[in-house]
């Protein structure tokens, strides 16, 4: 699911991926690992932190990567499960005002029961 927002070119985006195995012993690693398949690499983690989404454990991140002519900065929300990982990403430019609405959103991020 994507939503834009009409601002700058901003966006949400909210999507499931497979994950039979759940989160790992080492999140860090698999947190780097979701952020390279997004094809964010080479990206620079800005910021990360473990937060209460819903029913468990979620980590945000945020992270600035490059597309040519294009600066971005991300807040990327997981929260690992088995068998489904669910992410919810707001993108923005990185010289765009951050829109506070838009981190809350995504940091709400619940998984169906």
């Amino acid at each position: 699911m994507l939503y834009s927002i009409p601002y700058d070119g901003q966006a949400i985006m909210v999507f499931r991926e497979d994950s039979p195995d759940g989160v790992s012993a080492d999140v860090n690693a698999d947190i780097d690992y979701a952020i390279r398949h997004m094809g964010k690499d080479p990206y620079t983690s800005v910021s990360r932190k473990a937060i209460q989404l819903c029913d468990g454990d979620g980590w945000i991140v945020d992270v600035r990567w490059t597309e040519p002519r294009h600066d971005y900065l991300e807040t990327i929300v997981f929260h690992f499960g088995a068998p489904d990982t669910y992410v919810a990403i707001y993108r923005r430019s990185a010289s765009s005002r951050t829109l506070t609405p838009a981190i809350k959103a995504v940091s709400s991020l619940c998984p169906p029961k």
